[in-house]
């Protein structure tokens, strides 16, 4: 499959699908690759880029766009986490992170820090939770907007 039936392909999936089905299958994620295709510019990622689309595509229609759960997330471990490689490389862009997943990060890391005592020099201020907030606002703030951004439910 040529990249333009592949581009044609997945942007009308947007007016085909619902809210849920386009949530489960990464569209927004799948969309904005490859709205900024022809930003690649090594021939060799762009035909494996090319590839993916096409198997992806595929596996959309075998599956009649019915993905939820465990399925959801093995599209998104072979298809968005293969072409994010080639788009961060060569194209800029940044996984998005939810709020939910920032907190649980960031909690975690602060906790750790916490009971080591490194941060009795610094008052126990959360530096691993506002470092999280603070790339979420760069990618909330700069890359969405350019449709720089990819993730899981995204």
């Amino acid at each position: 499959m040529e990249i333009a039936d592949a581009k044609e392909t997945i942007l009308s999936l947007d007016a085909m699908l619902s809210e849920k089905m386009k949530k489960y299958i990464h569209y927004r994620s799948m969309r904005n690759f490859v709205l900024h295709f022809d930003e690649i510019k090594n021939p060799a990622a762009k035909e494996n880029i090319s590839r993916i689309f096409s198997e992806y595509i595929e596996d959309l229609r075998v599956n009649n766009y019915d993905f939820e759960g465990e399925a959801s997330y093995t599209l998104a471990r072979n298809y968005i986490f293969v072409i994010s490689k080639y788009y961060k490389e060569y194209s800029n862009f940044m996984a998005y992170l939810r709020v939910s997943v920032i907190l649980l990060f960031g909690f975690t890391g602060d906790s750790l820090l916490y009971l080591t005592n490194i941060p009795d020099r610094i008052l126990h201020i959360p530096i691993v939770t506002i470092c999280f907030f603070i790339y979420y606002l760069f990618v909330r703030i700069v890359k969405e907007p350019r449709g720089r951004v990819f993730g899981i439910f995204y």
